[in-house]
């Protein structure tokens, strides 16, 4: 009897270390491990430049931004810090490639190391993606022959000599190949990418659109001076996958980016969010967090949610607005070197980690860490 009750206590064990694990791998890293190059130059697409290597970072890849340009590359009022040169790239195995839309790929395709690249990933059969003009580049490389893609509307014929069939709809999967048209594509082109690595296309084209966030309220705290990237991430992140996002302000109206180039319009001003209730909150960093933390009511509408239980994800400097309501005080939260004695000073712990979770508070150190923090997020509301 005894040794039939220790079987099955080993098996319930075994049963729930199984659970446990499950639950834990819901929303983890799915690409940690996978080494992701994505190829831009100068005349990118904005938002295809920002979301595509936030995206994969927050899924766990090991992405480098691969460019002509040193140390960062710019259109307009924005910029993308660059990690190597295509030169470079060539000596690195990767298991996915993303060409950026924009006129970018126009200069990268005169690039032979980018062709090699692309080519020797195909010969592989490794993830090869492109949006907007980017399947210009594809061309170059000849390896849309035979195959269903989609792109640049005006490219189409393009596409179509290059013997590949022309469908404007995004994105198209076809074997190893993604593509997608514009910006308007990035959520669904995206989580094609990401699945695509756990089962080729079939896997890529059943998760396109999955609501595993449907029925979840997120509310994005900002103010004047924000940055767009992260401003516009959480937005087009969580939206894509089921969940109903808004932006709160101090007051109603549009807010101006800290380049002066954007304007975000609030959806809530803090007084009339406070009667809404939310499933979590985003506190946005830059200089926006050092302009809300001096109002009264966003200060009671992140404290007063925090203290009833809803999740509050703190970016970096967005952790000012708890020193103010004195909300840091006996928390751990995740920060950097030079802000930890600010944390300390509110009755805080520092934790010179990139994301630390103390109940229903997350925290990032640094502006770079908001992937894994939105990657957290994300497995929380999925609970």
């Amino acid at each position: 009897m005894k040794k039939v009750f220790i079987v099955q206590a080993v098996l319930l064990l075994a049963v729930i270390c199984v659970f446990q694990t499950a639950s834990a791998q819901q929303y983890p890293a799915p690409l940690k491990g996978k080494k992701i190059a994505i190829f831009l130059d100068q005349q990118y697409q904005i938002d295809e430049a920002w979301y595509t290597p936030l995206r994969l970072k927050e899924a766990g890849a090991d992405v480098k931004i691969v460019s002509h340009y040193s140390p960062v590359v710019s259109r307009d009022f924005h910029t993308v810090k660059t990690d190597i040169k295509p030169s470079e790239a060539l000596k690195i195995q990767w298991d996915g490639v993303v060409v950026i839309g924009g006129f970018s790929p126009l200069e990268m395709r005169e690039c032979k190391d980018v062709i090699n690249i692309i080519q020797e990933v195909n010969n592989r059969n490794g993830m090869i993606s492109a949006i907007c003009h980017g399947v210009c580049v594809l061309v170059t490389a000849d390896i849309i022959r035979g195959k269903t893609v989609t792109g640049n509307v005006p490219r189409q014929v393009e596409f179509k000599n290059a013997g590949a069939t022309y469908i404007e709809q995004a994105p198209q999967i076809d074997g190893n190949i993604i593509t997608a048209i514009g910006p308007g594509d990035n959520g669904p082109y995206l989580d094609a990418i990401i699945n695509w690595f756990h089962g080729g296309e079939s896997s890529a084209k059943a998760h396109l659109n999955d609501q595993y966030l449907k029925g979840k309220k997120i509310a994005v705290v900002f103010d004047q001076r924000y940055d767009y990237d992260q401003a516009k991430y959480p937005f087009v992140r969580f939206r894509q996958n089921g969940a109903d996002v808004y932006y709160i302000a101090s007051a109603d109206g549009e807010y101006t980016e800290y380049r002066h180039e954007n304007k975000i319009k609030a959806d809530y001003n803090a007084q009339d969010a406070l009667n809404e209730r939310f499933d979590a909150l985003i506190l946005l960093s830059h200089w926006a967090a050092d302009t809300y933390r001096r109002n009264a009511d966003i200060r009671q509408f992140v404290s007063k949610n925090l203290n009833r239980g809803t999740l509050v994800a703190s970016v970096n400097w967005g952790h000012a607005v708890l020193i103010e309501t004195g909300d840091c005080k006996g928390r751990k939260i995740a920060t950097t070197w030079g802000m930890q004695n600010d944390i300390k000073n509110a009755g805080g712990t520092p934790v010179l980690q990139p994301v630390v979770q103390d109940g229903n508070l997350m925290t990032c150190a640094t502006d770079d860490d908001m992937p894994a923090l939105m990657r957290y997020v994300t497995g929380y509301l999925m609970k």
